[in-house]
């Protein structure tokens, strides 16, 4: 099984990521958080294998949220953002891919096999 955490200020993308996960019998959820903050304490105190995370959210960055994590303890990630200027330090943080709002089925089937 691979733990999954969605992080994610939006009720409908969180959902949204949610029921494409659920369709997934590999996955379980393991954690979803609304914000930086609680996404750094929930993912500090709860390891996953896998996360996706939005960017731009309150109190802090999906992108500073892993920053904040030790390399040994940082998920792999999957980035989620309506902006794609932020993939250069997405990647500089070995995100496994970075999906553009709104999702796409195809492309977040993609990235799952990257993951």
């Amino acid at each position: 099984m691979i733990r999954v955490a969605v992080v994610d200020d939006e009720p409908l993308a969180r959902r949204g990521v949610i029921a494409r996960l659920s369709a997934c019998e590999e996955l379980v959820l393991a954690g979803e958080y609304i914000d930086g903050p609680s996404a750094l304490n929930g993912l500090s105190a709860q390891a996953v294998d896998l996360a996706f995370i939005d960017i731009q959210m309150p109190g802090m960055s999906g992108l500073d949220v892993l920053a904040a994590l030790p390399p040994a303890h940082r998920p792999l990630a999957i980035l989620l953002t309506a902006h794609d200027s932020f993939a250069v330090r997405a990647f500089a943080l070995n995100a496994v891919d970075y999906l553009l709002k709104p999702v796409d089925d195809d492309r977040f089937a993609e990235a799952l096999q990257r993951a």
